[in-house]
């Protein structure tokens, strides 16, 4: 048994000293000399540079740019946050690889670090750990399609030169800052996690399109953060048909996105803020609805942009103030200074909570409603619901059209299509004035037929 266990020993360190990192320690940049990374005495030891799987840390030099990097895989990489110490690495043109996480450690003195050489991220970890601090790739490859990057800590994540092999993202929080080719190529940008205080955003001129979710519908998404800058959002999936994948945005705290936003089979629960966006299109996706829900409120940029609603048979585009089935909620669109334009077009539907005491989903918008006749209101009864109170399910400054479906009304109740609102009221008792003319025009009826 002995024998036995000393044998799974060995196995074991020797599987061990095999990994890529394991067999080699720990390198300390000092820069004694100058910026040269081939230079040894800039190295602590003074007497080798890093060697492949070396972990890689660099403190409180006195020289920050590193040059002459070599095309060789290592460790881990780690930054010390020391006040001013920038470092910026260049070098090699081909893929440099970090086996492990890259670590830039907080501190309340802001540093910026760079990483000039073109660098393969391979699901790789980020671990940014301090709002004071950021880490820059000016080119980089994630290493293929299905490979992930993973953003942790409260710092940022600068991104460049994404030039082929989009992969996917993880947020968990901080912020990921794309300053040029965003989802381009497969066009596949994984946004996950449920930090709310995280953030994207495009700080360039250049227009850039996030695409939020795996288009082609694989995994679930979920990102409860805010999207910032010179950004187009897409959202769900557009090749295949997988039952069950959904795309989630649940924001809840300010976003400022300027460009454009397309929900496809994924939903969009706004519970903070979106102001100056531009157009919003939801369509159905490949079996299932895009829905814009939650209670927040979305200002578009000028009274030129538009909400638009269109789907196609079993694959409705959804707007749901709240969350379905939950609460009773509003959405509101636009502001007083700025109208929109709501178009439920065909195969759209209005999507409405109906509790008690009047309480019910509301849809507020600053401007027109425009219902298309392939249009429907669809309303869910919570506890409660159809007392006999009056419910207001939507405000507007201008109507236009009716819905062609109302599902989920109760018969003792109608739709009412005002100047301003749309509510839901009991149907009126006839009165009495109107029982005694329908008894008195029936009994001339009579008398005329008896002669």
């Amino acid at each position: 048994m002995q024998t036995n266990n000393t044998l799974k020993l060995i196995a074991a360190m020797a599987l061990f000293s095999s990994l890529p990192f394991a067999a080699h320690a720990q390198r300390i940049w000092d820069g004694e000399t100058d910026g040269d990374w081939q230079e040894a005495t800039n190295w602590d030891g003074n007497t080798t540079i890093p060697s492949s799987g070396n972990a890689l840390q660099f403190g409180a030099a006195t020289t920050y740019a590193v040059i002459n990097s070599p095309s060789t895989n290592f460790g881990t990489l780690r930054f010390l946050s020391t006040a001013g110490a920038n470092y910026s690495l260049s070098g090699n043109t081909t893929n440099n690889e970090i086996y492990g996480t890259v670590t830039v450690e907080g501190s309340a003195s802001a540093t910026n670090h760079t990483i000039n050489n073109r660098f393969r991220l391979n699901n790789k970890t980020f671990d940014i750990q301090s709002t004071s601090t950021s880490l820059t790739l000016n080119n980089f490859d994630y290493g293929g399609s299905s490979r992930t990057l993973t953003k942790n800590g409260d710092g940022t994540l600068i991104l460049t030169n994404n030039a082929t092999n989009p992969g996917e993202l993880k947020l968990n929080g901080g912020t990921v800052d794309y300053q040029n080719n965003v989802g381009t190529g497969n066009g596949r940008l994984h946004i996950n996690g449920s930090n709310s205080s995280a953030v994207v955003t495009n700080s360039t001129g250049t227009s850039r399109t996030l695409h939020f979710g795996y288009q082609d519908g694989t995994v679930s998404a979920s990102f409860a953060g805010s999207i910032t800058g010179n950004l187009n959002v897409n959202n769900g999936r557009t090749s295949v048909s997988a039952s069950g994948i959904n795309q989630t945005f649940t924001g809840t705290s300010a976003s400022t996105y300027t460009g454009t936003t397309g929900l496809n089979a994924g939903t969009w629960t706004l519970n903070g803020t979106h102001t100056g966006g531009d157009n919003y299109t939801i369509s159905g996706g490949t079996d299932n609805s895009g829905t814009l829900a939650g209670s927040g409120s979305i200002v578009l940029a000028d009274n030129t942009k538009t909400f638009s609603f269109t789907g196609a048979s079993g694959q409705l585009a959804a707007l749901n103030p709240g969350e379905s089935g939950t609460d009773t909620s509003t959405l509101t669109l636009g502001s007083g200074s700025i109208d929109t334009v709501v178009n439920l077009n065909d195969f759209s539907e209005l999507r409405v909570d109906i509790g008690g005491g009047t309480a019910s989903d509301r849809l507020d918008i600053f401007g027109d409603l425009n219902l298309d006749p392939g249009s429907s209101l669809n309303l869910l009864s919570l506890g409660g619901a159809w007392d006999g109170s009056t419910y207001t399910v939507a405000t507007f400054s201008n109507l236009s059209g009716t819905f062609g479906t109302v599902n989920g009304l109760d018969s003792g109740y109608q739709v009412n299509y005002g100047s301003n609102d749309i509510t839901l009221s009991v149907i009126p008792e006839p009165s009495t004035l109107v029982l005694i003319g329908i008894a008195l025009a029936s009994l001339g009826l009579l008398r005329r037929r008896k002669r």
